[in-house]
Formats: structure tokens, C-alpha cells, sequence
């Protein structure tokens, strides 16, 4: 367990690997869960794309992506946000959120 003066995280065993409900299902009620790493999964997905980096993007072959966070400019399709810009991100996953309800 981790604790901290206004948090509390617990950790669990499992006998097997959870799926994406079941994971969703210990964190009921929520309104917004973000994941990381979970690229295959068939979910909406905002890419962290950084083309310093030499990968490739993944929203030209990914539909579920719908926005790139990019530090460089980039034509995209799709809504492009700054990646340094915490706020411009946030203020797009809100109004994503508030859009898709």
C-alpha cells in the first residue's frame, strides 16, 4: 500500500492477468481513466508523438487515435496539441470528454 496525506494506492495479486473491464471494474465509480502503454487496446487514444524520437507515429494506421500531443509541428488529420502545454492538453481531453457523453 502507498499512502500520502490525501492518497491511497493498494496493490493486489492476481492469479491471472486482468482484463481491461475487470480493471475498469475496481475503479468504479470514474469518470476518466488514462492508460499508458495499452496501444493495441481498441480504445480512444491521444499519442504522445515525438518525432526527435525516429518511431513512427501510430494515428496514420490507428483510428482510434484522436489527437496527437507532438513537440514539433506535424499535419496530422487530427487534432495536433502541443505537448509542452499541460493546459491546451487538458483543456482537449475535457472537452472530448464533455463531446462524447
Amino acid at each position: 500500500m502507498i499512502v500520502s496525506p490525501r492518497r491511497v494506492g493498494v496493490f493486489a495479486e492476481t492469479e491471472r492477468e486482468l482484463t481491461l473491464d475487470e480493471q475498469l471494474a475496481r475503479l468504479s465509480p470514474c469518470d476518466l481513466v488514462l492508460l499508458e502503454g495499452q496501444k493495441s487496446l481498441p480504445v480512444p487514444k491521444l499519442e504522445v508523438f515525438r518525432p526527435a524520437l525516429g518511431k513512427p507515429a501510430r494515428y496514420p494506421d490507428d483510428s482510434n487515435v484522436i489527437a496527437v500531443a507532438c513537440d514539433a509541428p506535424l499535419q496530422a488529420g487530427i487534432p495536433v496539441l502541443d505537448l509542452n502545454d499541460a493546459d491546451a492538453v487538458a483543456h482537449f481531453i475535457a472537452g472530448w470528454l464533455a463531446d462524447t457523453r
